[in-house]
Parts: C-alpha cells; sequence; structure tokens
C-alpha cells in the first residue's frame, strides 16, 4: 500500500499516513525502515514524505508495518 505522512509528533515515537484507500494508518518507528530523525527534518522543512507499507489490523484501529520511504516524483 501507498500513501503519505500525514503528521508527526514530534516527541514522540510515531506518525499517521494518509493512505490511498482514504484510511489513515498508524506508524510506530520501529515498523519504520530508515532513518526516523529525517523523517522529522523533512516534516519540519514542508517535504512531503511518501511511504510504502502493509496494512495490519490491531485493537486500536489500522496501523502500518514495513513502511519504507520512497519517492514517487519519478
Amino acid at each position: 500500500m501507498k500513501g503519505k505522512i500525514k503528521k508527526i509528533h514530534t516527541g514522540k515515537t510515531f506518525c499517521f499516513i494518509a493512505a490511498e484507500d482514504g484510511v489513515e494508518y498508524f506508524l510506530h518507528r520501529d515498523s519504520f525502515h530508515g532513518f526516523w530523525d529525517d523523517l522529522l527534518e523533512d516534516t519540519s522543512k514542508g517535504i512531503e514524505i511518501f511511504v510504502e507499507f502493509t496494512p495490519m489490523p490491531s485493537g486500536r484501529g489500522p496501523r502500518a508495518s514495513e513502511a519504507r520511504r520512497v519517492d514517487f516524483s519519478n
């Protein structure tokens, strides 16, 4: 599944993804493959961040797993 980082909670270790299926997914830092600090820095600069991930059900709502940053500008 593909989506865009919607909001990173800066003092915490999670964010939300606005996915192509119209659902908002919770993403914890531990489920992200890459440099979390780069996401924080880029979003603070207003850079849109796109990811591919595996959707997973959870008791607290939709969750993203195995997320990787991708470049969709090509």
